[in-house]
């Protein structure tokens, strides 16, 4: 019984290839997730997932998680619009007399 049986060893190419597609499929992956936290925060997904894809995750993450959300001041509250600011200015002289001018 003579039988010969062919194992598929990968060289060291096939390997580096591998390497290069899972490490490429993270990259989009985590840039993906740092894009999800941009548009939460009310920034640009598709900027900072480009971003992301070339410059690597680690940085624009660090960046989103540095800056504060869009429409809120350094509370978390809500910042009043212009046309919030004309309502109230304009209820204010409706109910309060003005004394000067």
């Amino acid at each position: 019984m003579d039988s010969t049986t062919t194992y598929f060893l990968p060289t060291s190419s096939d390997v580096l290839w591998v390497a290069i597609i899972i490490g490429f499929l993270i990259n989009i992956v985590l840039g993906l997730a740092v894009g999800e936290a941009a548009k939460k925060k009310g920034r640009n997904f598709g900027s900072f997932f480009g971003l992301s894809l070339v410059l690597g995750w680690a940085l624009p993450a660090l960046v989103v998680a540095a800056l504060a959300p869009l429409n809120s001041d350094s509370r978390g509250e809500k910042v009043a619009s212009f046309a919030d600011k004309e309502r109230f200015e304009q209820s204010n002289e409706t109910q309060v007399p003005k004394f000067f001018g």
